[in-house]
């Protein structure tokens, strides 16, 4: 049989029956199990259009898992009720950047709660204590970031056998236990990396509107009027993955409000404090460039309108508002450096997002 451009044309012509009756679903299941291993997404949805058995076989969610994995590795299914197939022909019509973000929020959100594999996102304060002793307790994240080592040094008498020099313990983020280590921050840190990626990704499936600027949630909708996936034969339209993958990232960032609302509060502060660091003979602020992502994953996380309906207090939210309002006013203070402070804005950032080019004028 000779080769075609279209991978799916041959499958579909193996398929069909040869002169002597027999065709590619009479081989053996074995046999049919090995051949699907080896085929690519496009290749095996091509087979799910064949006959029953065929797409009985292609169906089977272990090649679709290890698809999934090999395009996306460490997702997990659980918001596609454990199928990896739908996962799969959901995905396949979102821009990669958004779902690779979400996923890296999701497992980071899941080290930081203390889950297990395919666990239920829960409160973990035991993971966060310092090998002191008991007597840093569920507060040791607030205090190693405004105690310094002084808790540590103080405490360190009834527990100071918890780790044997040389040998640091071992905590679930697999971090050393050191007892100044903000550990939650850190991993809260490498979350909003994660959000603001995925917030940029979802502003950017958003055609640009004259005036306005897109949010999270204005690309979100984009991304759900995206075409479906060719490969796929376009059976589930892009909105169902979007609003699920938005679903889940919703749930993430109202747990990191709801039980790490500190840390959270940290995060904004210390976008605060990188501007009253003036390095005199650099000539300007040399830690601006890591204060514009951070204002813009926070506003990310402020657009979801998160609230009691998501286990969120509106004294949390209020809060977060009034750290932002905080910050965007020590931006404006700059405005006399704001030609030096100009940034190259990513790709999809919202032109709402004023800190990123901040010569062009501060409303």
């Amino acid at each position: 049989m000779g080769c075609t451009a279209d991978p799916a044309v041959g499958l579909q012509q193996e398929a069909q029956p040869t002169p002597s009756g027999r065709g590619l679903s009479d081989l053996p299941e074995e046999t049919l199990m090995n051949i699907m291993r080896h085929l690519d997404a496009a290749d095996l949805a091509a087979l799910l259009v064949q006959d029953r058995r065929l797409r009985a076989l292609a169906g089977d969610g272990a090649l679709w898992q290890a698809l999934a994995h090999k395009r996306w590795p460490g997702c997990s299914p659980d918001h596609y009720g454990g199928d990896y197939p739908l996962l799969f022909r959901s995905r396949a019509s979102l821009p990669s950047d958004l779902v690779r973000s979400a996923d890296r929020f999701h497992a980071l959100t899941r080290k930081a709660a203390g889950a297990g594999a395919g666990g239920a996102l829960r409160l973990n304060t035991a993971t966060l204590r310092s090998p002191a002793g008991p007597g840093t307790g569920g507060g040791s994240s607030s205090n190693s970031s405004s105690g310094g080592g002084s808790n540590s040094s103080s405490s360190g008498g009834g527990g100071g056998g918890a780790a044997a020099p040389g040998s640091p313990s071992k905590n679930v983020y697999g971090l050393p236990s050191a007892p100044h280590c903000n550990i939650t921050g850190m991993v809260f840190e490498q979350a909003m990396q994660a959000a603001f990626s995925f917030g940029v990704a979802l502003a950017s499936a958003s055609p640009p509107r004259a005036g306005a600027g897109a949010t999270a949630g204005a690309g979100a909708a984009a991304a759900a009027a995206a075409p479906p996936c060719a490969a796929c034969g376009g059976k589930l339209p892009a909105a169902a993955a979007a609003a699920r993958e938005l679903d889940r990232f919703r749930g993430d960032a109202a747990w990191w409000l709801g039980a790490r609302s500190e840390a959270v509060v940290r995060f904004v502060r210390r976008a605060a404090e990188a501007l009253r660091e003036h390095d005199v003979w650099a000539g300007g602020f040399s830690n601006w460039p890591d204060v514009p992502w951070r204002r813009s994953a926070l506003q990310f996380v402020l657009d979801l309108a998160l609230g009691p309906a998501s286990g969120v207090c509106v004294s949390v939210t209020e809060r977060l508002q009034r750290e932002a309002a905080l910050l965007d006013h020590a931006i404006r203070s700059l405005r006399g450096d704001a030609c030096h402070l100009d940034l190259r804005r990513p790709y999809g950032v919202p032109q709402s997002h004023w800190w990123f080019h901040m010569g062009q004028g501060l409303r």
